[in-house]
């Protein structure tokens, strides 16, 4: 809606369009007017809840002062965990040759910046450097880390700072008071009594069993003897049959090796949220084989990882521990770009990457992109070619997964989309990374396209001893 009025709009009440495959989640303006100065919200309902949120819009030639767009929020973190912080602003375009933006955090006492200790600061920009942003991230909460933070934002244009206050708090404990104390008690002490009653109920039900298997005279070395009937002793036995269960599949995503952000659903098998994440088993037989569904578009990276690889971020083959696809059509290991796949259903291998067969070298690397969680991702120009038209990923594809200890190999829908992997090291186990409100399900067994020949699905590795 704007100003109350439901989309869609005239162009006398505003130029904004919806984005249609971001699934009605996003408006968008290739070029702002007057008439787009406004209130927009929108609305989210079912049948018992409505949730609506409200952006107002506003235009102006030239920024006074720094105007907030992403307030940090309080936090209760326990010592020992990790806690992240993240502000930023519209500071605009800088209009003197020497005017300068800059954004720093400081831990707050009486009132007195100081320099937050065993912390790390990342400054990120977007809008073409006219929104400013800072991540604040301490690894290892301790008790001096608690109290108030404060984000300062200057911009170049105006003499006017703007500070962004946050608490970092311990998680509170609440004292249990006598009677619930005495409730506690009188439960467990019936939990105990139920215990001890269904252990002598167990108990006395297997000795039973026992001694009834003593009083059978058709014993199993009976029935061996007389194997050669066509049925237990002439009919006087039934014959047996055994029922056998299919188990699950022992592979899935792994809770205790993802981001602090992640997200882990439907028994283990899909990824949204913030971050990356690993497979519970490690690739070690000779070919091994999985898929992943792109359920939601958004940023996600897709590949192989160890287990010392960082899973806090949201970008996959950032570091020399993963090996990755991303969602920007890169093939990405230690920050380098391997190859760029392009609309020609091929691929290119920039400078530093590995040279195969059949790709060209072009001259430049491209650059990895650091957008903020909070930031949208803008939407392409409408008459492109589709992801469908064009072979690259799209939501709704498969990404196919080959691994032979040797090559690397990403399959879209099925088909080989000829950007091998090579030097692939370590002890290695499938890898999602998802942020901006992208969904992965990956597929471990009853594949939608199959595996290539020889190869087959990730097995689990079993001592005999």
């Amino acid at each position: 809606f704007k100003n109350n009025k439901p989309h869609p709009w005239s162009k006398d009440v505003s130029s904004f369009i919806v984005y249609p495959e971001a699934a009605n989640q996003t408006i968008y303006s290739p070029r702002l007017e007057e008439n787009d100065i406004g209130n927009y919200s929108c609305i989210l309902r079912n049948e018992t809840h409505a949730i609506k949120h409200e952006i107002e819009l506003r235009l102006q030639d030239k920024l006074d002062n720094p105007m907030p767009t992403f307030r940090p929020k309080d936090l209760m973190v326990s010592v020992g965990e990790s806690a992240r912080f993240y502000c930023e602003a519209f500071v605009g375009n800088l209009y003197l040759p020497d005017a300068t933006n800059e954004i720093v955090w400081s831990q707050m006492f009486d009132d007195h910046p100081h320099n937050v200790s065993d912390s790390m600061q990342v400054n990120v920009t977007r809008e073409e450097g006219q929104i400013i942003g800072s991540y604040l991230s301490i690894p290892n909460i301790q008790a001096h880390h608690y109290g108030r933070y404060r984000c300062q934002i200057v911009s170049g244009n105006s003499a006017q700072k703007l500070n962004l206050s946050v608490l970092l708090s311990p998680v509170e404990v609440t004292a249990i008071t006598d009677t619930q104390l005495s409730v506690l008690v009188y439960i467990m002490a019936t939990l105990l009594l139920v215990l001890v009653v269904l252990f002598a109920w167990i108990c006395r039900t297997v000795q039973q069993r026992t001694n009834s298997k003593k009083d059978n005279r058709c014993s199993a070395q009976f029935i061996a003897n007389n194997e050669h009937e066509s049925n237990c002793l002439n009919g006087v036995l039934p014959a047996q049959s055994v029922h056998i269960t299919k188990t699950p599949n022992p592979v899935q995503l792994d809770s205790s090796h993802m981001g602090h952000e992640v997200v882990i659903i439907k028994n283990g098998l899909r990824a949204c949220g913030t971050g990356g994440v690993l497979a519970n088993a490690p690739l070690v037989q000779s070919k091994s084989y999985f898929e992943v569904k792109l359920q939601q578009s958004g940023h996600w990276s897709i590949g192989l990882a160890t287990q010392q690889t960082d899973l806090n971020q949201s970008v996959g083959g950032k570091d020399r521990e993963s090996w990755c696809l991303n969602s920007n059509h890169l093939v990405l290991h230690g920050g380098d770009v391997i190859y760029r796949l392009d609309a020609s259903k091929s691929a290119t291998v920039p400078n530093g990457g590995q040279n195969s067969p059949g790709h060209t070298v072009p001259n430049a690397t491209v650059p990895v992109d650091l957008t903020p969680v909070s930031a949208p991702a803008f939407p392409t120009v409408p008459g492109t070619v589709s992801g469908a038209d064009s072979g690259l990923p799209q939501e709704g594809d498969t990404i196919g997964v080959a691994y032979d200890h040797v090559e690397l190999n990403f399959y879209l829908n099925g088909k080989n989309l000829n950007v091998p992997v090579l030097n692939v090291r370590g002890t290695v186990h499938p890898c999602l990374f998802v942020d901006d409100g992208a969904i992965l399900d990956i597929v471990l067994d009853n594949f939608a396209y199959g595996p290539p020949p020889g190869f087959e699905r990730i097995l689990v590795e079993q001592s005999l001893l």
